[in-house]
């Protein structure tokens, strides 16, 4: 279940508070509904146009057109910054960290 799809987000966030304000473990469905929005978060990453389309609509394939379309707007402005010899170099190294 994700973050956008979740009606009940705000009894996870305030028993996470109790939880964390009392210094006790989370009840395991809790702690399992928040490991899957975590997931969630992995996967969709920390950008933050791209998680405001998942949050909004709670498609994973919307946020990743969202983040190849950012992604692609920086590789646009690599001609901008760059020598045309150092582009491909610049865009492998990106490619390898996203």
């Amino acid at each position: 279940m994700s973050f956008a799809q979740n009606e009940n987000y705000e009894t996870l966030i305030a028993e996470i508070k109790r939880c964390y304000a009392e210094d006790t473990k989370l009840p395991r469905s809790f702690h399992n509904e928040a490991m899957d929005l975590y997931k969630d978060f992995l996967y969709i990453g920390g950008m933050p146009e791209v998680v405001e389309q998942f949050v909004k609509t709670g498609n994973v394939e919307l946020a990743r057109i969202k983040q190849e379309e950012i992604i692609q707007a920086y590789f646009n402005d690599m001609s901008k910054y760059n020598k045309a010899t150092e582009i491909p170099k610049v865009k492998l190294v990106v490619l390898k960290i996203i």
